[in-house]
């Protein structure tokens, strides 16, 4: 167990992260299931090309959010959400239309 002056120490630096860079909610959950897709099986490839393409789908956003409304910003935490949405929605239904057709789906 944690001592409290530790657990207080790192909800501190999150807390503090979190304001600074902004909620950017699905980088964590997408670019493993990115790596995986893309051929990284042992743990050293999967996390070196995770956060490539965490890296990689960031700076997109951050790009995006910039100049698609050019005089006016998106931030790029909304932009990651909506991409990472779309994507979790799109394996999901790729899941559920490999199931139907008798496919064994992807892990």
């Amino acid at each position: 167990m944690l001592p409290i002056a530790t657990a207080i120490a790192i909800t501190r630096v999150a807390f503090i992260l979190i304001i600074t860079l902004g909620p950017i909610a699905f980088i964590g959950l997408v670019s493993p299931h990115m790596a995986t897709l893309l051929g990284a099986r042992k743990s050293l490839t999967q996390m070196l090309l995770a956060a490539l393409c965490g890296m990689t789908l960031m700076l997109w956003a951050d790009w995006l959010g910039q100049i698609w409304l050019y005089p006016k910003q998106i931030a790029a935490g909304t932009l990651v959400a909506v991409m990472g949405s779309i994507y979790f929605l799109s394996l999901l239904l790729l899941n559920r239309y490999q199931q139907m057709q008798g496919k064994r789906p992807r892990s």
